[in-house]
Parts: structure tokens; C-alpha cells; sequence
């Protein structure tokens, strides 16, 4: 079977959940193609022109949203596409479609609402909330994280035997994670180091700057901080320059084993995106959560993790940094979020979602 997997490119918890889909999906025998749910907004053209037109329609979009009490009006702009995106997938002869993003989903359905036929499509969720956009009610399926989202989607008009609670789609790597000895002697890091870990993606420079200078202001010499600032290019540099002379710092892209750094780090410090919370749960590192604004997506996610003890909500930078020193320095608090940490994460969402999909084509031929 050869499955199509939509999932925003500028996402980073969208692209992994994509890549994890991917790889399972090689391992079952399929074949799978990731495709951004823009690349049928966007006509053929130099890669800058493509960037613009994508940054002015998220802008268009996020104002439109802001504007009307209506539930996503502006996603029917996605209809405007649907033929060509119908053509591809009739000339590809996918099997099997899997939409990440919400808009990616939209845009499912949008075809779907035409009179279109189409072969089995899958909403794969990797938050813990509906975005307030969503309103995609027309898919075969949709694979949730958590069951709790199940009365939400069944306001939605959703039948209630279309919701499959697995998980969230997450690599085998980070399912079966190393050993934090083992882990700390492939980054070539002495076992008796305070690591800490911040994921910068959805982060300013400016709040990643207020973090690192509270730990730093407290922390040993004997103590690494590593900044993952992955496709934030601009944000990188500006704290890879603020931070030259700090030995205790370190900054990069996000490096292509995350799964190791996670094993070996004693704490990690993020935004509360759903996704990478729940890789940091499934890889068992304490989590410190960064304030999101209160009603979002980010905030639920967080809300979600804390109330079940797999994570601690800060409430400023500084708080961020002195609730991940503590977890560094206090062992008993440590072991207590990962025991809730493994109690709460799926280990095998990602096989079940593939296996479910190729069993629906299987149905369907």
C-alpha cells in the first residue's frame, strides 16, 4: 500500500509525528510519501516566492480567525484546491491517506464534500485539545492521543465509532529508550554532569535568554545546557552569539538523535506543544512546561500533562528555571514524573495507526 501523510513542514511536532508514521509504515511493507497540506495552495515558482505566499496566507488566515465567531470560515479556502490535490492523489494511487494538521484535514474533507471519492483518510491528532479551527467531520477515522478528547470531537457531530484512542505517533527510538549511562557515554558526558535540555522551537531569543541566565546564575561549573533551537535559524544565532564565552552552553539545531540527548538529559524545558511532550514522556526525562497563553492549545496541553503528573507548569522563565534546577538536583521528585510519565504514554501508537489504515484499504478493494 502506498499511504499519503500530510503534516505541516514549519511544524516540528508535526514533521516527527510524520517521519515516526513513515518509518512504521517501511517496517509494515508500505510505502509512505510526507507532503505539506500547502503545497496545493502554492503554483510552480522560485523557493522564496513559495515562502512568501505561504507566510501571507498564514497571516490571512490567523486574522480571519481573529475576526469572526464563526468556526474556521477561512478553511474553505482549501476547497479552491481540491481538485488538483485529487489529482495527485489519483495519478500516486495512494492507498491511504493520513492528514496531521488540522488544514491538512480540511482539506480532506473539503474533496470529500465535493462528491468526491477518496481512499481511506485518517485525521492523526498531536495535541491534546481541538484548535478551534477544527471542523473536519467528514474523515474515515481519527486517531487521538488520549481518550479525553472523545466528547470534544462528539460535539463536533462526530460519530463516536470514528474516534480511535492510540496514542501519539512517536519513533520507535524514543519508545524504547536508552539507558541514561549508556546514552551520556555516546555524547561522550560524565555521568556525575547536571544536563540540562531546552527545546527552543516556538520560543523567542529573548525568553530562551531570561531561562538560560537564571540557570546560569545558579548552576555549578559541572553543569552542560544544551539549545535546541531547531529550524529557528535567526533565534539560533542570536544565542549562539550572546552565549560564545559560556562554556555551560550549548546551542544548536535540533540534532538527529534527539532520542539519545533525552535519555542522557536529567531535565528538558519546552513549550507545552502536545507532540514533543509526549516524546519527552515516552523517552522518561522530567519536563518542565513554559507558560502558554491561557485558552490555547499549548495551555490545554499543558494542563493535561501537569494534572497527570508527567510535568511541571511554570508560570514565568524564571520559574521554568528554578522548577528544572530543582528536578536536577532532586532525585526522589525526578523519579516520581517518570514513573507517571511511563504510566501515562502509549508505546506502539504509530504501528497501530498503520495497521489500522491498511486494514481499512484492505476492506475497501
Amino acid at each position: 500500500m502506498k499511504l499519503l501523510i500530510l503534516a505541516c513542514a514549519s511544524e516540528a511536532g508535526q514533521t516527527d509525528a510524520a517521519k515516526a508514521l513513515r518509518e512504521e509504515a517501511a517496517r509494515q511493507g508500505h510505502e509512505a510519501l510526507i507532503r505539506d497540506p500547502f503545497a496545493w495552495l502554492e503554483k510552480r515558482g522560485d523557493g522564496e516566492e513559495k515562502k512568501r505566499r505561504k507566510s501571507a496566507f498564514s497571516r490571512r488566515v490567523e486574522r480571519m480567525a481573529d475576526a469572526t465567531p464563526l468556526t474556521a470560515p477561512f478553511l474553505f479556502s482549501n476547497a479552491k484546491y481540491a481538485e488538483s490535490f485529487l489529482r495527485e492523489v489519483r495519478e500516486e494511487g495512494y492507498g491511504a491517506i493520513l492528514a496531521i494538521h488540522p488544514y491538512a484535514m480540511e482539506a480532506v474533507s473539503a474533496t470529500v464534500r465535493r462528491g468526491e471519492t477518496l481512499p481511506p483518510a485518517y485525521g492523526v491528532f498531536t495535541d491534546y485539545a481541538l484548535p478551534a479551527i477544527f471542523r473536519a467531520a467528514e474523515l474515515t477515522g481519527y486517531f487521538l492521543p488520549h481518550w479525553t478528547m472523545t466528547e470534544d470531537l462528539a460535539a463536533k457531530g462526530i460519530l463516536r465509532e470514528k474516534l480511535i484512542p492510540v496514542g501519539v505517533p512517536a519513533s520507535r527510538r524514543l519508545s524504547e529508550p536508552m539507558e541514561k549511562e549508556a546514552a551520556r557515554n555516546f555524547l561522550v558526558l560524565p555521568r556525575d554532569l547536571g544536563f540540562y535540555l531546552i527545546f527552543a522551537e516556538g520560543m523567542s531569543a529573548g525568553n530562551v535568554s531570561r531561562i538560560l541566565d537564571e540557570i546560569l546564575a545558579r548552576a555549578p561549573e559541572k553543569t552542560l545546557v544544551t539549545v535546541m533551537a531547531g529550524r529557528q535559524s535567526e533565534e539560533r544565532d542570536e544565542l549562539a552569539a550572546r552565549y560564545a564565552g559560556e562554556s555551560r552552553v550549548q546551542v544548536s539545531a535540533t540534532p538527529e538523535r534527539i532520542d539519545v540527548y533525552l535519555s542522557a538529559g536529567d531535565v528538558l524545558i519546552m513549550r507545552p506543544d502536545g507532540f514533543l511532550a509526549s516524546e519527552a514522556a515516552l523517552a522518561g526525562i522530567p519536563t518542565v512546561l513554559y507558560p502558554a497563553l491561557p485558552g490555547t492549545v499549548d495551555a490545554k496541553n499543558a494542563d493535561f500533562f501537569a494534572a497527570r503528573e508527567m510535568a511541571l507548569k511554570a508560570q514565568s522563565a524564571r520559574d521554568a528555571a528554578r522548577k528544572a534546577e530543582r528536578l536536577v538536583l532532586d532525585r526522589a521528585q525526578r523519579e516520581r514524573i517518570e514513573v507517571m510519565q511511563k504510566r501515562g504514554s502509549v508505546r506502539a501508537a504509530a504501528g497501530e495507526i498503520i495497521r489500522e489504515a491498511a486494514a481499512e484499504r484492505g476492506k475497501s478493494e
